[in-house]
């Protein structure tokens, strides 16, 4: 999220970190708080700075390399996700039985 604010600073999107503030709802002074590591940014606020940068909210997390791309998952992804969970979960199963 420092990453996108100061790539958005000074841009079309914003023009200074206290227009940046308004724009995802963080005050400045929780905005130093975060840059000091004291406190996080909130879902809303990752989510409208997704929105408003056209970033997806996986690569602010961290999740994906992909910078672009749609936040919201088609039925066929949350379908395999949902199949890797469950065969990861069979294999910690299997891993853990004695014969």
């Amino acid at each position: 999220m420092l990453q996108l604010m100061k790539e958005a600073v000074g841009s079309d999107v914003a023009a200074t970190k206290k227009e940046w503030c308004e724009l995802i709802g963080i005050r400045q002074s929780n905005l130093i708080e975060v840059e000091s590591g004291k406190r996080g940014f909130t879902i809303e606020q990752i989510v409208k700075a997704a929105e408003i940068t056209d970033v997806s909210t996986d690569w602010i997390l961290g999740l994906s390399k992909t910078r672009t791309g749609s936040n919201e998952a088609s039925g066929i992804e949350l379908i395999k996700e949902g199949i890797r969970l469950i065969e990861s979960e069979k294999i910690k199963g299997k891993k853990g039985k004695t014969k």
